[in-house]
């Protein structure tokens, strides 16, 4: 154990060389401090504490050399369950060939009554059964045969279960947990923005032109009025005063016309407006042969 305990030490400045970031070199000094108190706890025979304290070395810097003690301390403190763990694990890494051999004989020894449990999914979530840590995923852990509980702790914290048989001694099973499942991206539409209805300047304007030529129409239509009574008064013989009738009743149905047709044009905006804040429409107004035309264009 104690020779061990150096070669620990000494695999552990290898692994935290000054090019390596500060958090490897501090790492490796907790895993140090904890592998020295295992050792210390073993001499004492407080074994479950020296496999802990052996368990927690591994976690911080995975070396076999740690690992393997903690099996040997579990062994002693007869959880069989998880010396078979720790053995098996300590064989995938870097041993001494005594210590190799002598974890692949108890291995042997102590998986013989034991089921073993494969859980592969998913990756780096904490395994527990019964409340006791069992390492992380991926791992084989090594149960008694019957029905097990077995609990992984996911990324976020979440504990799912699943119980599991171990049929007889020698089974293996394969399990998988599913994952946390990746948060959905919430996508918020902004609301749309009502359109504000554009003011029928126009329509109105059409309107107020139509009015005053109305008022104009009205005021050259008193004139030809009094110009044709003049006329018919002379005995339709006033030449001045029929000239003055026709050039009043020009303007009267020139002012009226326009009226009209504004009017029409103004009535057309205003409804064309209130039936849609998108339509647009244009209009134009001109001289024909024929007198004023009007035309909307949508």
């Amino acid at each position: 154990m104690r020779a061990r305990a150096v070669l620990f030490a000494c695999a552990l400045l290898g692994a935290g060389p000054a090019a390596r970031a500060q958090e490897s070199q501090d790492a490796a000094t907790v895993a140090a401090q904890f592998f020295r108190a295992g050792r210390a706890a073993y001499d004492r025979g407080e074994y479950r504490a020296a496999a802990l304290a052996f368990n927690e070395a591994y976690r911080r810097v995975p070396k076999a050399a740690a690992i393997y003690d903690a099996g040997r301390a579990w062994e002693a403190a007869g959880e069989n369950e998880r010396a078979a763990d720790s053995f098996a694990r300590a064989l995938d890494g870097e041993l001494a060939d005594s210590d190799r051999d002598y974890a692949r004989a108890h291995l042997a020894s102590l998986a013989a009554p034991l089921g073993v449990v494969v859980v592969h999914a998913p990756r780096g979530a904490s395994i527990s059964v019964r409340g006791i840590d069992r390492g992380t995923v991926p791992a084989a852990i090594y149960l008694a045969p019957g029905p097990q509980d077995i609990h992984v702790i996911r990324s976020d914290g979440s504990d799912v279960s699943r119980r599991v048989t171990v049929t007889r001694a020698g089974a293996k099973l394969d399990v998988s947990f599913p994952d946390v499942e990746p948060k959905k991206q919430i996508i918020v539409q902004p609301a749309p923005v009502p359109q504000k209805k554009p003011f029928p300047l126009g329509g109105w304007i059409s309107i107020g032109a139509a009015a005053a030529l109305g008022v104009g129409g009205a005021i050259t239509y008193s004139e030809f009025s009094g110009a044709r009574s003049t006329f018919e008064a002379s005995g339709q013989s006033d030449a001045a005063a029929h000239d003055d009738a026709q050039k009043w009743r020009t303007w009267t149905y020139a002012l009226w016309g326009g009226a009209i047709a504004f009017g029409a044009l103004g009535g057309v905006l205003l409804i064309t407006n209130a039936a849609s804040s998108h339509s647009q429409a244009t209009a134009a107004l001109g001289l024909t042969p024929n007198g004023i035309a009007f035309t909307l264009v949508r």
